[in-house]
């Protein structure tokens, strides 16, 4: 949901596609999103809602998480249809083959009809849907956005500038999914190595201390 009393619901989707959605005017027989947003060059692992009925962040296959304001749908069908071909017809395999060299770096593949607002890329999305969050309201105004990895690792990322301020490392294993606490600087990790994780974070440059991991 869009936030606590909307109608509006948020969905992302294998296409690389992220929707909004009506309740309101939502047509069981034939189900239509009131807008498209086009941007991901592979397909989405998780969304997360910001709360204020405007903003969601999606993780993706392409190796980035995107921001996105629900007032700039892509306005171009040809935009959704050529976005959506592009994903389908990707050979490559996530769950098991190396991360193609066309989604490394800073930069990544160019999607017409791209409306988002910012793009955050440092974390590796592999073997597993890693997710990513809005950090929380009451304890840093949702200052950040924070990811699992595919590498063993938990990044932080600026909201406005999209530069890492925090990383830490300490899994043996994919990072599947983290959750900062409502009020308290501490988050916990579930990895693939079997274990849980719990961290205290301090502030920006806060990086790579295995010290403050407790499993």
């Amino acid at each position: 949901f869009a936030d606590e009393s909307s109608h509006i619901i948020f969905s992302g989707g294998d296409d690389g596609l992220c929707a909004a959605w009506d309740r309101r005017t939502l047509s069981e027989a034939d189900p239509r999103p009131v807008g498209v947003l086009v941007g991901h060059a592979q397909g989405i692992t998780f969304i997360d809602p910001k709360g204020d009925g405007r903003h969601l962040i999606s993780n993706s296959k392409d190796q980035s998480i995107k921001l996105w304001d629900i007032r700039k749908f892509c306005s171009s069908k040809d935009d959704i249809r050529r976005a959506r071909e592009k994903v389908v017809n990707d050979r490559w395999d996530y769950r098991w083959q190396p991360v193609p060299r066309r989604f490394r770096g800073k930069t990544g593949p160019v999607i017409d009809g791209d409306t988002s607002l910012m793009t955050y890329r440092g974390h590796k999305v592999a073997q597993t849907l890693v997710r990513a969050r809005f950090s929380p309201l009451a304890s840093t105004g949702q200052r950040y956005i924070y990811s699992g990895c595919s590498e063993g690792r938990i990044m932080i990322y600026d909201l406005l500038t999209g530069e890492i301020v925090s990383s830490f490392r300490g899994h043996r294993c994919a990072v599947r999914d983290v959750s900062w606490h409502p009020f308290h600087s501490i988050l916990c990790t579930a990895s693939w190595d079997g274990s849980v994780g719990w961290w205290e974070y301090r502030g920006d440059d806060d990086s790579d201390d295995e010290d403050k991991k407790r499993s």
